[in-house]
């Protein structure tokens, strides 16, 4: 289930994705919830932004090294 950050339920199901979720760094396109804990960022990008790929690298590096949901950082820490 994908909700705007206005509209953010976290009982509408297991798993939420919610647009522009605001982070230290600047919202995320998405960040996705399951069972209300935070496990993961999604940055989306135009189809034809292929050639721009080190941005979104910088982009999501960014969200990991001040990223306050703690349950990404251990998933990345953990690979």
């Amino acid at each position: 289930m994908v909700q705007k950050l206005k509209d953010y339920n976290p009982n509408a199901g297991l798993g939420v994705a919610v647009r522009e979720y605001p982070t230290s760094t600047g919202p995320a396109d998405y960040v996705l919830f399951i069972d209300r804990d935070a496990v993961g960022i999604y940055e989306a990008k135009a189809e034809d932004y292929g050639q721009k790929i080190t941005t979104v690298k910088e982009q999501s590096a960014r969200y990991y090294a001040t990223s306050d949901f703690k349950h990404i950082r251990e998933l990345l820490n953990h690979k």
